[in-house]
């Protein structure tokens, strides 16, 4: 094992003792090639150092983490991040009926016009008791829409629900407007 070890280590110190040779005659042969060779590190190194700092962090697309929200008490849009199940605590506080005031908004832009801003429709869950064979009441969650100058929500599955949905959705004049 040790007399192994010692012939790797001889052979290794040879072939690097060879290998510093040659870089050497190379080096007095050719002093303007060395000196180049040695500046193409230095040169990728500084590169770096100015360029990093000023380059963007991740060329991930940006996440959108905020969706439009309608206070049902003002009528007015407001932004707050995305993920909640409507209706959300509003800036105006809660609807006269004692319920959360925010749903959520889609909100579109019309012919793809950002200066035409429009609120195509709301939604809200609402939690129903639903009655099954075994007489146990179960809790489902049902989403509601309706348009902004609409009277009543309808399920959001319904013919009405769908049809308020596809108005927007289908279409090429709409485009959907994130906050």
């Amino acid at each position: 094992m040790i007399d192994n070890w010692k012939s790797r280590k001889m052979i290794l110190a040879y072939r690097w003792e060879t290998f510093r040779d040659n870089w050497l005659r190379i080096a007095k042969r050719r002093p303007v090639l060395t000196i180049c060779v040695a500046a193409v590190p230095v040169i990728i190194i500084l590169f770096l150092i100015v360029t990093l700092p000023t380059m963007k962090q991740s060329a991930i697309p940006e996440v959108i983490n905020k969706e439009w929200y309608y206070d049902l008490n003002t009528g007015d849009l407001f932004a707050s991040k995305s993920g909640q199940t409507p209706p959300i605590e509003a800036p105006s506080g809660p609807h006269e009926d004692g319920m959360l005031a925010g749903v959520r908004a889609y909100v579109f832009y019309k012919n793809g016009d950002e200066k035409n801003m429009i609120i195509g429709f709301l939604e809200k869950e609402q939690t129903v008791e639903t009655n099954h064979s075994d007489d146990a009441n179960v809790p489902v969650s049902l989403k509601l829409i309706k348009k902004v100058d609409g009277a009543e929500w309808v399920p959001a599955n319904s013919e009405q629900g769908r049809a308020i949905a596809r108005e927007y959705f289908s279409g090429k004049s709409y485009t959907k407007c994130q906050p």
